[in-house]
């Protein structure tokens, strides 16, 4: 039996989707993953449209870009030069979010 080389990490799906978007889709561009993305998580069963992390993530993401026009991705997109850069900047931001919204998180009593 071999050794794994470094430990598993444990990812949710949106960043299985954000680090290699081409696994889940044709191109792998920045629009396929995002509407991949709100599509899938749209159709979870069992799980209302918004209690997805993605989506809070998203009201996350409005907060730090503030107001402005159009459709937020589309705003975050067009802050970046290429497809490869806007996802690694949108991976970043959502594991960024998920540590915060972990550390902030009160344990439930039972």
């Amino acid at each position: 039996m071999t050794e794994l080389s470094r430990p598993l990490r444990l990812l949710d799906f949106v960043q299985c989707v954000l680090e290699r978007p081409r696994m889940y889709t044709e191109q792998g561009s920045f629009y396929e993953a995002v509407a991949f993305l709100k599509g899938y998580l749209s159709n979870v069963p069992g799980q209302h449209f918004n209690n997805a992390p993605w989506f809070e993530f998203l009201d996350w993401l409005q907060e730090r870009l503030g107001p402005g026009e159009g459709r937020l991705l589309v705003r975050f997109r067009e802050n970046f030069d290429d497809d490869t850069l806007a996802l690694q900047a949108l991976y970043a931001l959502y594991n960024d979010f998920l540590r915060l919204h972990a550390a902030t998180e009160t344990p439930s009593v039972q």
